[in-house]
């Protein structure tokens, strides 16, 4: 399967698959408010086509894990990275990605857990491989990773726009 370590969800594709796709609709949603009608209504298009896109992997979740190897794991997360620069929402980014942070950090703990005391923290990192030893099917896992990216991507946008929503009054008046 190539680079053994390149993306940690990786070997659990229908995760990344879900959240990439969560993450970028959450990108044209915050694009979106700069623009006019026509782009508005060519952005509620790729939503509405990121929509049944994300119905269709669910349909056929098996395929799914083909077709994102096939594109590359790698490649989904540097694009993600790309956007997040030019639209300069790089902390927004680390905050909507919260299953790939959680994966990293999965690794991190165990190899250092390992290393130091001699004992692991999961039975197996990354994280979905301690899940799916725990007797959750691959399906199950991906699903509820799907669930917490969701999560984590409306919290990212909710941060992000409670920020605009105080409205300072200037000292002075009644």
């Amino acid at each position: 399967m190539g680079n053994k370590k390149s993306n940690y969800t990786n070997y659990l594709i229908g995760s990344i698959a879900g959240a990439v796709v969560g993450i970028l609709a959450a990108f044209l949603i915050d694009r979106s408010a700069d623009l006019n009608e026509e782009d508005r209504a060519s952005i509620k298009k790729k939503l509405s086509r990121m929509g049944l896109r994300t119905i269709s992997m669910l349909w056929s979740l098996t395929k799914v894990i083909l077709f994102v190897v096939l594109i590359g794991a790698l490649a989904l997360g540097a694009a993600l990275g790309v956007i997040a620069v030019i639209v300069r929402q790089e902390i927004v980014l680390f905050i909507m990605g919260g299953v790939f942070v959680v994966e990293t950090l999965s690794v991190i703990v165990q190899v250092a857990s390992f290393k130091l005391t001699g004992k692991r923290v999961f039975r197996m990192a990354p994280i979905h491989h301690h899940y799916e030893l725990g007797g959750w099917p691959e399906t199950t896992v991906i699903v509820r990773f799907w669930i917490v990216a969701g999560l984590a991507t409306a919290l990212a946008l909710g941060l992000f726009y409670a920020d605009f929503t105080t409205i300072p009054v200037p000292v002075g008046t009644p």
